[in-house]
């Protein structure tokens, strides 16, 4: 399926996307804007929110399929000509830095897991 969307206030189109894509990995992947971070795939933690027609979403939980004809605003989109956004400057004076940039794939947690002797999958804590 094809995706055509604004991105930061520029008209984006993506191809080939599967019904089952996030936004997130259409944003990451196939229009290479990386400000949003992988890290749950849950919505839980916020590393990932973009807004969607004004309203903050977890670009992880929406299909990218959602987004056409839509807007969206990602973090490299906050920037104004002025300079930063005020949340960005607070980040830049704070040294503040997202750790979720540097995660490793789920696929090498659970090979390490494995190689490691511990179970790949999590074990219910009921008997």
């Amino acid at each position: 399926m094809k995706v055509a969307c604004t991105v930061n206030g520029v008209a984006r189109e993506a191809d080939g996307v599967w019904e089952g894509e996030s936004l997130l990995y259409v944003l990451r992947e196939r229009m290479g804007l990386y400000g949003s971070k992988n890290a749950c795939e849950q919505g839980e933690c916020g590393s990932c929110s973009v807004l969607l027609d004004g309203a903050l979403v977890c670009a992880c939980l929406v299909l990218g399929g959602q987004a056409n004809g839509r807007t969206i605003v990602t973090e490299e989109g906050l920037a104004g000509a002025g300079g930063l956004h005020p949340v960005q400057q607070a980040f830049d004076e704070a040294g503040a830095v997202e750790c979720a940039s540097r995660r490793r794939p789920r696929s090498a947690r659970r090979s390490q897991a494995t190689s490691a002797g511990a179970p790949a999958t999590r074990r219910s804590s009921t008997p």
